[in-house]
């Protein structure tokens, strides 16, 4: 599979009775806790609309420390009536929706994500004209990742190759949304510039139903003889970027001798007509 250069966004729409639709779109991954929400209505255009932030994180061990994330998120829900508390096991029975904090409708809001890393339900409902209380919720998740992203070469193994050409592999535990490398030389030219990395393969997580570890290749590195330096650039799917310096040394010094050819036709001694043959044999 190719890697393609796009934004996972969830985009739904929520209708009421009347058949009118909202439709909401934001990220299925941000780098930052806060998110753009964006509303267009298809039809009349709601009068209030309410947000609400779940988070179920603790209890699903995205945090270590789920006393102190489960704390925080106490702290968070006193001061930003966007956001829920966290959900204990059994679930409170208070129904928070009925303290949700209504305001008049726009189309576009920023929505606090409260803090940490990890994953969130982003809630929302709205009111029409003459309404006094909400028909229905929908919602979808979002997830936090602020941490920078971190790949793992597979191949070459070893930092010395006697061959001109190499397939650079490795793998990261997040989806990638760009991998992009230069080759330097020993002299420091530039020698491919922009070059473009692929994603072969992706894990699909069956607990969290959602990809995570992506295989990736750049393939047919060309490499100058001597020290060649390949700056990987990589961006996952909430936007964190990194860059790394990976160094391999190409000479054939070590090489004794190159393959040996074992014919297979003509074979010694045959005799053969015309001004050209094609030479057929194994490589030992």
């Amino acid at each position: 599979m190719s890697l393609g250069l796009w934004l996972a966004m969830a985009f739904f729409s929520l209708v009421s009775a009347q058949n009118r639709n909202v439709w909401v779109e934001f990220p299925n991954t941000v780098n930052s806790n806060s998110v753009t929400v964006s509303f267009r209505p298809d039809g009349e255009p709601p009068e209030f609309m309410a947000v609400i932030v779940q988070t179920n994180d603790p209890m699903d061990a995205w945090q270590k420390d789920q006393r102190a994330a489960i704390e925080r998120w106490r702290s968070e829900f006193a001061t930003n009536r966007n956001a829920r508390p966290p959900r204990t096991s059994p679930p409170p029975h208070t129904n928070y929706f009925e303290h949700a904090n209504w305001v008049p409708f726009s189309t576009n809001l920023i929505v606090d994500l409260g803090p940490g890393d990890g994953k969130r339900e982003i809630l929302h409902s709205f009111r029409y004209k003459g309404e006094t209380q909400s028909e229905s919720w929908g919602g979808s998740s979002i997830v936090v990742r602020s941490r920078k992203p971190f790949i793992v070469i597979t191949e070459p193994r070893a930092m010395v190759v006697s061959q001109p050409m190499i397939q650079l592999k490795g793998y990261s535990p997040v989806p990638l949304m760009s991998i992009r490398y230069d080759v330097l030389n020993q002299n420091g030219i530039v020698t491919r510039a922009d070059q473009q990395g692929f994603v072969n393969d992706q894990y699909l997580d069956p607990v969290l139903f959602c990809f995570t570890t992506n295989y990736f290749t750049c393939y047919d590195i060309d490499l100058s003889p001597g020290t060649n330096a390949i700056v990987l650039y990589i961006s996952d799917d909430a936007g964190n970027s990194i860059n790394t310096n990976l160094v391999y040394v190409f000479t054939t010094a070590s090489v004794a001798s190159g393959p040996s050819l074992k014919p297979v036709w003509p074979e010694d001694g045959d005799s053969i007509t015309g001004s050209a043959f094609t030479m057929r044999g194994d490589s030992e």
